[in-house]
């Protein structure tokens, strides 16, 4: 390992009268520390923050998107990738990225299917998490899987399919007669649809084809560099793990802090120009103002290896754009209330 291999930042910020970082109960977010309140600012909201700035884009480009919904992360595939893949490709590539499953998970599904009665194909499905999708990744995996159900839909190949599906069907009816002549006859899970037996098929096909692929596609993350350092959990499917190579520290102030409570109104103008007194709204804010001290680190073998094996030059060039968004980037919330565009 590089002795100088890790980065590691230390920046002061002083922020003027602000919320810029709000709890379930709508107030600051707050710590002790040193046995003072602190306000505090989240790695979450910062790292956010961070990859939807001008900068970010300005230096890396669009950063990779997250979300659950996967019909609309479908939707927004098809549209990005236009011209390039055929609609089916790009919607069998995000199934598989996300729902693929080994032989061996596979297996186990049908065993707790059975073991709680409950009907085969039917058990209770995860939902999917919030996850970073990149476009660069998902373009690379539509040309192995196109070129893998090219090879699965031939003739050759679908006549071999259908024949083992039979064979899994014959296979099927004859141990559901035996188990029927027991006096207590165990369930015998039920063979897969021809759809399901293919589908299966190309999904070990793609796997097996992505085995030795695993660096091209990290080059990917050149195109999504957030993923890079924030890393990715991945529960399944061609969705593939990376360790993050940032890692960033909740902020908080130097100093204890004790909030102030804005008291505000909304005047209705055409109320009062008919004389009457009064506010069309009340609410109140918690804000205050402080030095907020931010750390982060940064491991820059692990970000080389995140890129697809990138040259130390590239990763102190990301590294220097890491800096400079540490020191420059504010959270947007109630900015436009407070104005707190303060950079180190």
């Amino acid at each position: 390992m590089n002795e100088k291999n890790f980065l590691n930042l230390h920046v002061l910020i002083s922020h003027s009268p602000s919320c810029l970082n709000r709890d379930d109960m709508n107030m600051q977010k707050s710590t002790v520390f040193g046995g003072v309140r602190r306000v505090r600012i989240s790695s979450q909201s910062l790292k956010r923050a961070m990859r939807k700035s001008d900068y970010y884009r300005a230096q890396f480009g669009a950063p990779s998107f997250r979300s659950r919904n996967l019909e609309k992360i479908t939707a927004h595939l098809v549209e990005e990738l236009k011209g390039e893949f055929s609609e089916e490709i790009v919607k069998k590539t995000a199934v598989l990225f996300v729902q693929a499953k080994s032989a061996e998970e596979a297996d186990v599904e049908g065993e707790e299917a059975m073991d709680e009665d409950v009907p085969i194909g039917k058990s209770s499905e995860k939902k999917l998490a919030v996850a970073p999708w990149c476009v660069e990744e998902i373009r690379l995996l539509c040309s192995e899987v196109g070129a893998v159900m090219k090879e699965v839909t031939s003739d050759d190949e679908m006549d071999k399919l259908k024949k083992k599906h039979a064979e899994s069907k014959e296979k099927y009816e004859k141990k559901f007669k035996e188990e029927q002549a027991k006096q207590k006859p165990k369930k015998v899970p039920q063979p897969k649809s021809l759809q399901e037996f293919i589908d299966d098929a190309l999904t070990k096909k793609i796997e097996k084809r992505l085995e030795d692929r695993t660096c091209l596609l990290a080059t990917a993350f050149n195109q999504a560099v957030d993923i890079a350092l924030s890393g990715r959990m991945a529960t399944s499917g061609l969705m593939t793990t990376v360790d993050g190579a940032m890692a960033v520290a909740h902020a908080i102030t130097t100093h204890a802090v004790d909030a102030d409570i804005d008291w505000f109104t909304a005047v209705d103008d055409l109320t009062e120009e008919e004389g009457e007194t009064g506010a069309g709204h009340l609410n109140t804010q918690e804000f205050s103002a402080g030095v907020f001290y931010r750390y982060a680190s940064l491991n820059l073998s692990q970000l080389q290896k995140n890129l697809g094996g990138a040259s130390r030059a590239r990763a102190l060039e990301v590294a220097k754009h890491f800096a400079h968004l540490l020191a420059t980037v504010v959270p947007s919330a109630k900015q436009q209330t407070f104005a707190a565009h303060n950079p180190a």
